[in-house]
């Protein structure tokens, strides 16, 4: 098990430029999500890391060591692929098997690994399986256990859940999550899902046009998302635009129409006056019935979401976000008005 350094790597596919001069170090047993849409660099990272393509500037250390120059196979790196890639006509001892037959491994130990290594994942007793005769779940621990069964100094994760039924994905989650704790293994997972990323790891990376939009713990990421885009990727909150009005009572409110009362409990950073965007959890909105006919904002619609409902309403310029519980929820039905406001210190400012 290593660290990971990477420092000012760039990427070039002929002329579109990937990677961006990202820079990040992960700890050694840390658990890094890539996060971002399609495109923005996450699995370019990832295959740079792994030695698949090759940065055309910038240094990717393991453990202090720069391998940029090094074969895939000499990184000495687990990787777990969303499709599997396992062998059709091997069975699942077999593919577990296979990284140490390429390193030599001498046949007692190699058998003596990959019995260990299969008894991690709970497969011991399919061993001789394969493939086709395994679920995806199943098919799934295989790879992982043909990943980990080499010892990688860090273990790189490509959307390694992506074909599993949501049921099957979530206890995947919560069971990969617990042997790379177990094993103290670096890692570095790749997703499109938001939950999944804040579900599992310790810090995530959100990336967007091969550069880093944001680096931090999950609960960061999810109540102080640091621009807007982010805050829209990650989709938690309101990000609410608005003039700035002199401070009282220890904040400065943020003008956003009749019916909205927000205010900045923090603002040195901003602007003596002017326009400034901040953000506010959709949990920390707090509706009232508005007093009057036409007054306030207007309910545009409900989504039940289970422990909460989701209520829309429209503002001067947009649609704001509020949770509530569904005894709540009955108060504000799809056309009815409502003011909102929300604690000072909820309110977060943010970049443009």
């Amino acid at each position: 098990m290593s660290s990971l350094d990477i420092e000012d790597v760039h990427l070039w596919y002929g002329q579109f430029h990937a990677l961006r001069g990202v820079s990040l170090s992960i700890g050694q047993g840390d658990f890094l999500a890539l996060l971002g849409p399609s495109g923005c660099g996450k699995t370019s990272l990832l295959r740079s890391v792994a030695g698949f393509v090759h940065p055309q500037k910038g240094s990717i250390r393991v453990g202090g060591q720069d391998v940029v120059r090094l074969k895939p196979r000499e990184r000495n790196l687990g990787m777990v692929f969303q499709h599997y890639a396992l062998f059709p006509h091997m069975s699942a001892a077999e593919n577990v098997a296979f990284g140490l037959k390429c390193r030599n491994v001498e046949k007692a130990e190699a058998e003596e690994r990959v019995a260990r290594a299969l008894d991690m994942v709970g497969l011991s007793h399919l061993a001789d399986r394969k493939p086709r005769q395994l679920s995806g779940g199943q098919q799934q621990r295989v790879a992982l256990a043909r990943a980990l069964v080499i010892e990688p100094n860090v273990l790189l994760l490509d959307e390694p859940l992506g074909a599993l039924d949501k049921k099957l994905r979530v206890q995947m989650q919560s069971e990969l999550k617990q042997l790379q704790r177990k094993l103290g293994v670096t890692a570095v997972f790749v997703t499109h899902d938001q939950e999944e990323a804040m579900a599992m790891a310790d810090e995530i990376l959100i990336m967007r046009d091969g550069v880093i939009e944001q680096i931090g713990r999950p609960k960061e990421i999810f109540t102080a998302p640091r621009t807007s885009w982010a805050a829209e990727f990650v989709g938690s909150g309101n990000v609410l635009k608005g003039r700035l009005g002199p401070a009282a009572d220890g904040a400065r409110p943020i003008d956003l129409g009749p019916g909205c009362a927000f205010a900045l409990a923090e603002w040195a950073n901003l602007p003596a006056d002017g326009e400034a965007t901040a953000f506010v959890q959709a949990e920390a909105v707090k509706l009232a019935p508005a007093n009057g006919s036409g007054q306030g904002l207007e309910v545009v619609s409900q989504r039940y979401l289970g422990v909460y409902v989701e209520v829309q309403a429209q503002y001067r310029d947009g649609v704001l976000r509020a949770l509530v519980s569904p005894e709540e929820a009955e108060a504000f039905g799809v056309g009815s008005r409502v003011t909102a406001t929300a604690a000072p210190t909820c309110v977060r400012p943010m970049e443009g």
